[in-house]
């Protein structure tokens, strides 16, 4: 089976990243896994990177954002060619997922998309007006999707009226004794100043309801 890739991540062009040690791990799966990221030309990456045997990267080197539909669409119609033994993976249900849908829909190549936030949450599209058009994206990329991966099961019934081929897997992190995650590491209960430590990890938007942790706080 070979992949073909749609994301956003540019620390797959970063030589000892733990992201490009990952796919690299990936690849192991599949005969060919080709990645496809969504840069501009000001990024300065490299068009294509080989990672390992089997697993390469294509920076899309967008002129600017309202080119990037198109640009993916050429270099990924490259990398496809002719053959039938593809199979679409994209990031998100948004911008990567309608690159996804349209590839589907051009080569008739089975599509899989993951989604890792409620979009259907009023915290999401209500936030701003490109959160509106990606609601609008992913209603119809979801529709055409032959499999959806989400990380939970709330999201999964959130999003169940736009498919019906949802898998939950959640992220998963291990640390052992003395490893770090970030900038935070695992110190003796002597030297927390409380007894408990409340840990969250997300991005600073309304949808993540940081408010919630203040206030059990």
């Amino acid at each position: 089976m070979k992949i073909i890739s749609i994301g956003t991540d540019r620390k797959l062009f970063e030589e000892n990243s733990v992201v490009r040690q990952r796919q690299i791990e990936y690849g192991k799966f599949f005969d060919e896994m080709h990645i496809v990221v969504f840069t501009t030309r000001v990024m300065n990456y490299e068009s294509r990177i080989k990672l390992s045997e089997n697993v390469f990267v294509y920076s899309t080197n967008f002129r600017n954002k309202l080119f990037y539909l198109t640009d993916t669409l050429k270099i990924s119609k490259k990398i496809i060619g002719n053959s039938k033994d593809f199979v679409v993976s994209t990031q998100d249900p948004f911008e990567t997922g309608l690159v996804g849908a349209l590839l589907k829909l051009f080569f008739d190549l089975p599509l899989h998309v993951q989604v890792h936030t409620d979009l259907m949450h009023k915290y999401f599209w209500q936030s701003s007006v490109l959160n509106k058009m990606r609601f609008l994206m992913a209603e119809f990329v979801l529709k055409y999707a032959d499999r959806v991966r989400v990380v939970s099961q709330r999201v999964k019934k959130s999003i169940s009226s736009f498919s019906k081929n949802i898998d939950v897997l959640p992220i998963k992190t291990e640390i052992s004794q003395g490893e770090t995650l970030g900038q935070i590491s695992k110190v003796s209960p002597l030297e927390k100043p409380f007894p408990f430590t409340l840990l969250m990890i997300c991005r600073l938007e309304k949808e993540k309801n940081i408010e919630t942790v203040f206030n059990a706080i």
